[in-house]
C-alpha cells in the first residue's frame, strides 16, 4: 500500500489563497471611508467584520493548530517507509523513517487536543532493544486511511 496526503495538502493552501482576496476586500469596504452608505454604523460594520475574520483565521491558522502535515506512507518491498514534513506556517525539515520489515515490532497510537490530533508511533527492533520514534502527527489524513495504514502496519507487526 502507498499513500500520500499531497492533494489535501495543496487543496488547503489553495483554499486559504483564495480566502485571502474576498476577506481583504469585505473588511476594506467595511472600514473604507465613504464607500458604503453612512447609515451602516460602526456597529453593523463589525458585526460583519468579526465573523468574516473569524472564518479566515480559520482556514489560515486551522492547519497550523491541528499539526497538519504531509504524509507519504508505503509498505511495498521489504521496508515500511514513512516521509513527513509540517505543512503549517514555518515548513518543517522533511523527515523519513524506514523500516526493514522483519525489524519491525509495531506500532502505537496517541492522540491529543481533545482526540483531534492522532499521532503514530513506530517501533523497530535495534542492537537487541526496541527503539521508538517519535509520534507523527495524522490530522491531514482522512479517518478512512488512517485505518488502512494502522491495518497495513498490523500485518508487519511482531511482539515487542
Amino acid at each position: 500500500m502507498t499513500y500520500n496526503n499531497g492533494k489535501r495538502i495543496v487543496s488547503n493552501k489553495m483554499r486559504l489563497i483564495v480566502a485571502t482576496f474576498p476577506f481583504v476586500m469585505v473588511i476594506a469596504l467595511l472600514f473604507w471611508p465613504g464607500v458604503l452608505p453612512e447609515w451602516l454604523t460602526a456597529g453593523t460594520r463589525t458585526a460583519v467584520a468579526v465573523p468574516v475574520t473569524l472564518l479566515y483565521i480559520y482556514f489560515a491558522v486551522g492547519p497550523a493548530i491541528l499539526r497538519h502535515h504531509y504524509i507519504y506512507y508505503s509498505d511495498d518491498g521489504d521496508r515500511i517507509i514513512l516521509r513527513f514534513y509540517s505543512a503549517g506556517f514555518s515548513r518543517g525539515m522533511p523527515r523519513s523513517i524506514e523500516i526493514v520489515k522483519r525489524d519491525f515490532r509495531g506500532y502505537s497510537v496517541s492522540t491529543s487536543f481533545g482526540g483531534l490530533i492522532p499521532s503514530l508511533i513506530l517501533y523497530e527492533k535495534r542492537r537487541g532493544k526496541v527503539a521508538k520514534y517519535p509520534p507523527v502527527p495524522l490530522s491531514a489524513v482522512q479517518r478512512k486511511i488512517r485505518v488502512k495504514i494502522y491495518e497495513s502496519l498490523q500485518l508487519y507487526t511482531k511482539e515487542k
